[in-house]
């Protein structure tokens, strides 16, 4: 991890063997995320510049970002609906956590990600595979694997990770985060509580946020601050 240092007591492993219940509870819900994707076949994606991306173009659509349905707020003709509460569904979701994600996430054709690592250990990482081509992989650790439609790749992004799409078509998963498995909840509320304060949310979204969706994040942001029961009982308001 490079800004939150590893949680005491926790297992860590680049892999996640064998799959947890979540994976393979989101591999049926595929022919809800395949409707929801092809409403997205024709749909002007955002290009997603984290300064990461060796070569090509990464492209996404965020369902969950910072914890907010971003979807709805920013493409609300494009929300998608039945992929959000598939991922809620999931056992350890964490939709509400601000270091979490769920979105479609898009390969063209030559695009490799560099090797890199996320800010924390606190969660899971969930690949969907949707669109895979021939010639695409990634590696965590020091092992390389490769997607398959309809199936989980379940994996710790606060290892050194690293993606490429050498075929001739588009690659496409869905990403989803769920909780760490050996967080308890008492952890997982303390973690919402801290990182859920507006102060905290702020600086984490500003980092990795498009210029153009800051604003309207943090406004949400000190929206649900007021009423947001973990904030509450952590924080003094």
């Amino acid at each position: 991890p490079t800004i939150f240092p590893p949680f005491p007591g926790l297992d860590e492993q680049p892999w996640r063997d064998p799959p947890p219940p979540a994976a393979k509870a989101l591999e049926g819900c595929l022919d809800a995320v395949t409707r929801d994707l092809e409403r997205l076949e024709n749909a002007d994606l955002l290009h997603y510049d984290s300064g990461i991306v060796g070569t090509g173009r990464w492209s996404v659509h965020p369902i969950y970002f910072g914890g907010e349905r971003t979807d709805r707020l920013f493409w609300p003709q494009l929300a998608m609906e039945e992929t959000a509460a598939a991922v809620r569904s999931l056992d350890g979701e964490c939709t509400d956590f601000p270091l979490a994600d769920v979105l479609f996430s898009s390969h063209a054709p030559g695009t490799t990600l560099t090797p890199h690592c996320s800010w924390d250990g606190f969660r899971m990482r969930l690949h969907l595979g949707l669109k895979v081509p021939e010639g695409c992989g990634i590696r965590v650790g020091t092992e390389r694997r490769h997607w398959q439609p309809g199936r989980v790749l379940t994996f710790h992004d606060s290892f050194e990770h690293e993606t490429w799409n050498r075929g001739t078509e588009r690659r496409v998963v869905l990403i989803a985060d769920c909780w760490h498995p050996g967080l308890t909840l008492p952890e997982r509320e303390a973690l919402l509580g801290l990182t859920r304060k507006f102060e905290v949310r702020a600086m984490l979204a500003q980092l990795r946020v498009p210029e153009a969706m800051s604003e309207p994040l943090l406004v949400r942001f000190a929206e649900q601050e007021r009423t947001d029961v973990q904030v509450r009982r952590f924080w003094r308001m």
